[in-house]
């Protein structure tokens, strides 16, 4: 089996279960991913599948929430992943035809299983496109997003201000 691991805007394959070797600042380095990021790039990859095959994929169920679903889009949810089991939720929310918003698959990050960093994200995604620091209106609990743009639409993560400063979320918005 192979996987991959994304570095820029290329992907190298290496086997399973094996650490990956790629060039960072004219360097050779042995990294081994975080499971979290093998499963996000599997799921940039198949981001348009349908809500049961996402779901099987992510290790979760997703239901439909009726309550937080509306004439815009169709949103629904899960718990903890089986596959993963630092992602504690996902929310998958599905713009309906001829509406004008993004889709949009979150996942939620329980920080106590994972500490993932912003140098981890950097060393296996690269430098990111943008970032988002909360005003001091927002609350302390509000985190430092970072983004990355892509053909397909942006891939944010979102950091906890507090220390330690670990990844608490990851978003896909694409069309």
């Amino acid at each position: 089996m192979t996987s991959f691991i994304r570095k820029g805007n290329s992907d190298f394959p290496y086997p399973a279960g094996m650490a990956a070797f790629f060039l960072m600042s004219g360097q050779i380095m042995a990294e081994t991913p975080p499971p979290t990021f093998r499963l996000l790039d599997a799921l940039m990859h198949n981001r348009e599948m349908p809500p049961e095959i996402l779901a099987r994929g992510l290790g979760v169920r997703l239901d439909p929430s009726p309550g937080t679903s509306n004439y815009v889009s169709e949103v629904f949810e899960g718990g903890q992943s089986n596959v993963d089991p630092a992602i504690s939720h996902v929310v998958l929310r599905l713009t309906r035809d001829g509406m004008d918003q993004d889709n949009l698959i979150a996942l939620g990050i329980d920080t106590e299983r994972s500490c993932i960093t912003l140098r981890d994200i950097v060393s296996y995604y690269g430098n990111f496109s943008g970032m988002h620091v909360p005003t001091p209106r927002q609350p302390p609990t509000a985190a430092v997003t970072y983004s990355y743009r892509q053909d397909w639409g942006r891939l944010v993560f979102e950091i906890a201000r507090k220390d330690p400063a670990c990844l608490k979320g990851i978003r896909l918005e694409y069309r």
